[in-house]
């Protein structure tokens, strides 16, 4: 192998490779219905609490007005998996922590009465439409790890209307690509110089 085809394989092998992107954290996120075709599940994933939490979760149209009044989902001993069917497309959806130790309320929407955010969300890096929620139980936020009540979240949005997203192409699309080209001016090639005898 010379020393171009060595250095033009390893350009195309490492060109290739995709970046894997940070994670898309927000404080107290909004999270709207992707798509009504199919229900939002809700499950549970962890607690690193010793409080006693509910999880509530209420549906908001476009103008803030309450669509579905507060709707128990599970508590933090009795994990399990819910689901949110039957709403509009950008229908907001709200989530709230009822702590019955202290007898506080958090939402994932918006600061506490003490200021502080108690909830924070992470999309997936593959599926934009999931996101893991982590709620903080303890006022002022407590030891901030956000880790005291955790539920993902599928088939949801970060904007009332869902963006969609443009289709990016694989890397063996661009070598077809690419191969087809060559294969073209190659012909090209080919019949412009028979062309010239």
């Amino acid at each position: 192998m010379s020393k171009k085809q060595l250095i033009a394989s390893l350009l195309l092998a490492f060109g290739s490779m995709s970046v894997m992107a940070e994670p898309d954290m927000i404080k107290s996120g909004h999270f709207y219905i992707a798509d009504t075709r199919a229900p939002v599940t809700i499950t549970f994933v962890d607690k690193y609490a010793n409080y006693f939490n509910t999880l509530y979760v209420a549906s908001y149209d476009a103008s803030g007005k309450m669509v579905d009044s507060w709707q128990k989902l599970f508590t933090s001993s009795d994990a399990k998996q819910s689901s949110v069917s039957k709403l509009f497309s950008g229908t907001e959806l709200v989530f709230r922590i009822d702590v019955s130790n202290t007898g506080h309320t958090w939402y994932s929407n918006a600061k506490g009465l003490d200021g502080f955010d108690h909830a924070w969300a992470q999309y997936e890096y593959f599926n934009k439409n999931e996101a893991i929620v982590g709620f903080e139980d303890l006022v002022k936020a407590g030891d901030k790890d956000f880790n005291d009540f955790i539920f993902k979240l599928n088939n949801i949005s970060r904007s009332p209307i869902p963006v969609p997203q443009p289709a990016v192409p694989e890397p063996e699309t661009y070598a077809m690509l690419l191969a087809g080209l060559g294969v073209v001016g190659a012909i090209v090639r080919r019949r412009s110089n028979n062309k010239m005898r």
